[in-house]
């Protein structure tokens, strides 16, 4: 059985050596892992949880951001009850089902239980934005462009689910607050593993005739 507990400053090393063992599984299948950043804003009104396996070994962590700021979402969104899910990393090499449902199935419950009407996240890709709509049944919501660098909001609607009670013990009731750890260190060593993400940039008259045929096209360009 899983454990989710709140995360403390303890963890840090061991968040670390999650994220880097994720970059590298992801490296290895021929692409990056990139990493959809957190405002400031969100920072602040998020508390980090890890999940831990038995014998207390911690194979996922993710931020629970309280009422999803803006960036992306409507202002009708933003006055829904929702939370929101950040800088969420797994274990790729844990034997088990993929522990990200894992979390997005907590993650439902625990906003229901709160009075929370949705589950809401921003995803690096099209390509995992699709894997949650098919395999866990999120809502593609729309493609945000935020300093040059696309990402897809996803969403869920809050649900009890009565089956994560026999898959894992809930102890982010404990309400000790001493030495936790933040969103922003999540944050700060989950770019530390990642490559910088070009930005997408409108193409320029050069770029245009170049792609159009035009008179500046050269070979080599």
């Amino acid at each position: 059985m899983y454990v989710i507990r709140r995360a403390l400053g303890t963890d840090l090393a061991a968040c670390r050596r999650l994220w880097a063992t994720r970059a590298a599984w992801a490296r290895g299948r021929g692409t990056d892992l990139h990493v959809v950043s957190l405002t400031d804003a969100e920072c602040a009104a998020s508390e980090v949880f890890v999940l831990c396996a038995e014998g207390g070994q911690i194979v996922g962590a993710v931020a629970a951001i309280d009422q999803l700021p803006g960036l992306g979402w409507t202002d009708a969104e933003g006055q829904q009850e929702a939370v929101g899910l950040g800088a969420m990393v797994t274990d790729p090499l844990y034997p088990s089902v993929p522990l990200s449902w894992v979390l997005a199935y907590w993650a439902e419950d625990r906003a229901a239980r709160t009075g929370r009407k949705w589950v809401r996240a921003v995803v690096p890709s099209e390509r995992l934005a699709h894997h949650w709509e098919v395999a866990c049944g999120w809502q593609r919501v729309r493609t945000r462009l935020h300093d040059g660098v696309e990402s897809v909001l996803v969403q869920r609607r809050a649900g009890h689910n009565d089956g994560i009670g026999a898959l894992m013990e809930d102890r982010t009731a404990d309400d000790r607050q001493e030495d936790a750890l933040s969103a922003r260190d999540l944050v700060r060593i989950a770019a530390e593993t990642q490559r910088p993400v070009a930005p997408i940039r409108p193409p320029g008259p050069a770029r245009r005739m170049r792609d159009n045929g035009g008179a500046g096209s050269r070979a080599g360009w």
